[in-house]
């Protein structure tokens, strides 16, 4: 069955890999913010729960060149997302 998640990547391969939700959505932009320097950017991706956990298991090994390719070669629809710089203090007030 086909269903969301969201990441985080940058030159190195994966960083995050997390089933789409409000609450993991708020922890990525946090992330990326501190992040932001280094390049990294969000994405989003539809796919396979197999996949998915293919993802999830070359990630846990370190093989995060790997895991991103899976995801840009197998998954479905792909896309990022990352606030301007104007857009962060209102993502993160209260």
């Amino acid at each position: 069955m086909l269903k969301p998640y969201i990441g985080i990547a940058s030159v190195d391969g994966l960083d995050v890999f997390e089933r789409e939700h409000h609450h993991v959505l708020r922890f990525l932009l946090r992330r990326a913010y501190r992040s932001k320097r280094t390049g990294a950017v969000c994405f989003w991706a539809v796919m396979d729960d197999a996949i998915a956990r293919n993802v999830s298991d070359l990630l846990q090994s370190g093989c995060r060149q790997h895991a991103l390719l899976i995801i840009q070669t197998l998954a479905t629809e792909t896309g990022s997302f990352c606030p301007d710089d104007s857009e962060w203090p209102v993502l993160f007030a209260g």
